[in-house]
Parts: C-alpha cells; sequence; structure tokens
C-alpha cells in the first residue's frame, strides 16, 4: 500500500503537477522492515521538461511534537515584484 503517483489541481480541477514516488530506503518500524521513498520526481503539466527530482537519503525515525504538524506554525513570505 505505496503511494505510487500524486496528481496537485488547480482550483478548476485541472492537473498543474504530477509526483513519482520511488521506494529504494528501508526503515525498521515495531520490528518490521518497511519500505521508505527515496526519490520524488515533480513534473510540470504544462511543460514536462520542467522537473524537479527530490532524492531522500539515509530515514532516521524520531519523535516530534504534535504542534511541529499544525498548520498556524507555517508561515509565508512573499517578495515586492
Amino acid at each position: 500500500n505505496l503511494a505510487l503517483k500524486a496528481e496537485f489541481l488547480t482550483q478548476q480541477g485541472r492537473v498543474f503537477k504530477t509526483a513519482t514516488f520511488e521506494y529504494g530506503n528501508k526503515i525498521t518500524y515495531q520490528g518490521r522492515n518497511l519500505a521508505f521513498i527515496d526519490r520524488m520526481t515533480i513534473v510540470d503539466e504544462m511543460n514536462k521538461e520542467n522537473k524537479s527530482i527530490l532524492i531522500y537519503g539515509k530515514p532516521t525515525l524520531g519523535k516530534f511534537s504534535n504542534g511541529i504538524f499544525n498548520v498556524n506554525n507555517l508561515t509565508r513570505w512573499s517578495r515586492s515584484l
């Protein structure tokens, strides 16, 4: 049950980015060896030559407080045009 693909939609419901996932990393959790993402490729649907590739190193497990995942903790930046 691993995600292989994600589609990012505009507010109008059109796909504008597609991400694909590869699972070459492994982690051990509760005594089980699990596949873990090692590469994500994000492609612009309007121009397929525009892509971003994220490569993940060796993952490690850690404990984080629930507050770290609170959307209110995110900050935005903007720049004047």
